[in-house]
């Protein structure tokens, strides 16, 4: 490392010559470190497979009976149309049943009141978390947590 030291003093003419001081590591750390240099460009230089370098992938051969299904279901088309049946029965299942016939209309509103109930609270909890200045804390989580819970269980029993 080196530091150029120069310029003016304070106030009468500048200074006369430039001092260069160079900074060097104790003799041990500094030749560990090129030691430890020298050993990554030689294991950098090296091969990583030896002389024959990466290997070839080996992959099985095909069997004889694989190799008759794969020409079987190229000319015949084989499995088309299990694999079309497989497609259309996907598609209808993915449709949302009807399932507002066996609900009651009335829970959904008793749900929303515990849920505005609870971000009311959450909210507050919030409040007073900037007012202390603890805004973000553990604390104030572990608070919105139990009050999540809370939520969660008095929906549990409105709906029991």
């Amino acid at each position: 490392m080196s530091f150029i030291f120069g310029g003016g003093g304070g106030g009468g003419s500048p200074a006369s010559g430039t001092q260069i001081v160079t900074q060097r590591e104790a003799p041990g750390v500094e030749a560990r470190k090129l030691s430890l240099y020298d050993q990554a460009a030689a294991l950098a230089a090296k091969p990583t497979f030896g002389t024959q370098g990466i290997p070839a992938i080996q992959v099985a051969p095909l069997s004889s009976l694989e190799k008759a299904g794969i020409t079987q279901a190229g000319q015949t088309g084989v499995g088309a149309s299990t694999v079309g049946l497989g497609i259309s029965a996907l598609q209808t299942g993915q449709k949302a049943p009807d399932i507002q016939s066996f609900l009651n209309p009335f829970q959904s509103a008793v749900t929303d009141e515990i849920t505005r109930q609870a971000q009311i609270a959450t909210n507050q909890l919030g409040a007073q978390a900037v007012g202390s200045g603890a805004f973000g804390g553990a604390r104030q989580g572990i608070a919105e947590a139990e009050t999540e819970r809370a939520r969660l269980a008095n929906i549990g029993q409105a709906q029991a």
